[in-house]
């Protein structure tokens, strides 16, 4: 029986994109599983996707602001 590993690193990828939440938040909810399975997988799902923090800028009138983030609320862009 072949192993995970043995599939074509192409078929892998889509297996992650298929299978990770791009809305997860990983500062509320942690890491996903999937990247707790295999040292070789969390290498290749950090290379496949690109983690970033969405930070809202404000402009100086105080009126357009829109309302503040619940506490600890962050976004995750993949």
């Amino acid at each position: 029986m072949a192993n995970f590993n043995s599939l074509p690193l192409e078929v892998r990828n889509m297996i992650y994109g298929y299978t990770l939440d791009p809305t997860h938040d990983i500062f509320t909810n942690g890491s996903p599983a999937l990247l707790k399975v295999h040292p070789q997988i969390t290498r290749e799902i950090c290379s496949y996707r690109i983690i970033t923090t969405t930070i809202p800028i404000y402009t100086s009138n105080e009126d357009t602001w829109p309302p503040a983030p619940q506490q600890g609320h962050r976004e995750m862009v993949a």
